[in-house]
């Protein structure tokens, strides 16, 4: 039995349940006061986490002390990062032990979570640099160590390849912030290329998660030449667009060591039309 003493929606309200006087709020003012919107309310209740006072004469809902403590839970946990499914287990936990092996376990994520900020405010920086410099280094051609990276394959040319590996790919969507797109000719002197996405290996190692063989390259560190090139519109990219600077390499009398890679820096637009910035690393002995 469920009906309104006083009070019609608005402000703290009276009702009495099973004969007894309860204080509760009106759901308006749970969502103004507490940030809660309706969809959240009702999914809530939906999911049973809350079980408001419905008066049934217009289908208001009312939430009194309990499941405002609810509610808050629910707001603690999830800013905490648990899925509505975890928050749900949580408040219905039977022991202390439960919920404190799920807080464990969380708070492991979080740190790790914490750890792949870190690594990618660093990253971050270090990509400030190179940004910075590429524009005078367009078409400079000049020596430079190559601290390598893994590189995940996700793409042959302008097609998806059969045998693309969805956890590698699954591992480089997850640390998409310190990931680059990044190119790879496998075979020197062959005009098939891949493109995918690379970490550096300080990063990788950093990192403490590993992301499998399968469908992975680790590109050594090594000694390379190195150079910023203009892939320019669609179509522009592929190994004409770096045969003169393998040719310079080969002129000025170095050994080629390993194959053609490197990053997509940024795309700009202008009047003249699309740029595409790409670092390319060729190794040398």
């Amino acid at each position: 039995m469920y009906y309104v003493i006083n009070g019609q929606g608005g402000g703290n309200t009276q009702v009495k349940r099973f004969g007894e006087i309860i204080h509760a709020v009106h759901a308006k003012d749970i969502r103004q006061k507490l940030g809660i919107t309706r969809d959240a309310l009702r999914l809530y209740e939906k999911r049973g986490i809350i079980q408001p006072e419905v008066d049934p004469s217009n289908g208001y809902r009312y939430y009194d002390d309990w499941q405002m403590n609810l509610l808050w839970d629910c707001k603690y946990y999830q800013a905490m990062g648990f899925s509505l499914a975890e928050v749900q287990e949580l408040l219905t936990a039977r022991t202390l032990g439960d919920i404190e092996s799920q807080l464990a376990r969380r708070e492991d994520e979080m740190r790790h979570d914490l750890r792949r900020r870190e690594l990618a405010l660093s990253e971050h920086s270090r990509f400030m640099e190179e940004l910075r410099s590429s524009e005078s280094d367009l078409g400079v051609v000049e020596e430079r160590d190559f601290a390598g990276c893994i590189y995940v394959v996700e793409r042959e040319e302008h097609r998806l390849p059969a045998d693309v590996c969805t956890d590698a790919v699954a591992f480089a969507n997850r640390n998409a912030a310190l990931m680059k797109p990044y190119f790879w000719f496998p075979v020197a002197g062959e005009r098939r290329y891949f493109w995918g996405s690379a970490m550096r290996l300080e990063a990788y190692r950093g990192l403490g998660e590993e992301c499998g063989r399968e469908g992975v390259v680790e590109l050594a560190p090594a000694r390379t030449l190195s150079t910023v090139l203009d892939a320019g519109e669609r179509g522009g990219f592929g190994a004409d667009l770096f045969s003169d600077f393998v040719k310079c390499a080969v002129d000025d009398g170095y050994t080629i060591a390993g194959p053609l890679h490197g990053l997509l820096l940024a795309r700009t637009f202008d009047s003249a039309g699309c740029h595409r910035y790409v670092r390319a690393y060729l190794p040398i002995e």
